[in-house]
């Protein structure tokens, strides 16, 4: 029983709601949460609700940088999204440090959209190591080596094998 108090106080010192309110988006408009990582990363949890009006909205988490694109009109490159839909959720790991968006749109549609918004950061997860990639030239100097290594292992098998074959 005393272990379990501080497990909970470390669980719920590890995730941080961000977002708990409701809000209206406009016809063919969006508004935006900022989700600001200082620290390290952390994985974003995201569950909307339609309360009125629209036929549902869209939630898509992208850069912060991205928001210029969105206010000019261009498609943003999204980390995540979902489809229109009356509520869902969104749940993603975010690997690195930064500024980003919780982006909520009402696109396409002629009535304001009532919606209710809960975000939670989770710092509990560990953080992901990135996939690295060798450059082009230490790729072939790889493959060069493996395959040289390779073909001096069959070639001094092959002689062995032909060599105690031969003997009587």
């Amino acid at each position: 029983m005393s272990l379990a108090i501080p497990a909970l106080l470390l669980a719920a010192a590890l995730s941080r709601p961000l977002v708990d309110d409701s809000f209206t988006i406009g016809p063919s408009d969006w508004r935006y949460v900022e989700v600001v990582l200082k620290q390290r990363a952390a994985s974003v949890d995201c569950e909307f609700r339609l309360l009125s009006g629209g036929r549902g909205v869209r939630a898509i988490l992208l850069e912060r940088a991205e928001l210029d694109r969105l206010r000019s009109g261009l498609r943003p490159r999204e980390l995540a999204a979902t489809p229109v839909e009356t509520g869902g959720r969104l749940h993603f790991n975010l690997s690195k440090k930064g500024d980003y968006a919780l982006v909520f749109e009402n696109r396409g549609d002629r009535k304001p959209a009532q919606v209710h918004v809960r975000v939670t950061l989770d710092f509990s997860a560990r953080e992901v190591p990135q996939a690295r990639v060798l450059p082009p030239r230490r790729r072939a100097v790889v493959v060069v080596v493996s395959f040289a290594v390779f073909f001096a292992i069959v070639t001094w098998s092959a002689r062995r094998m032909l060599g105690t074959l031969r003997t009587p």
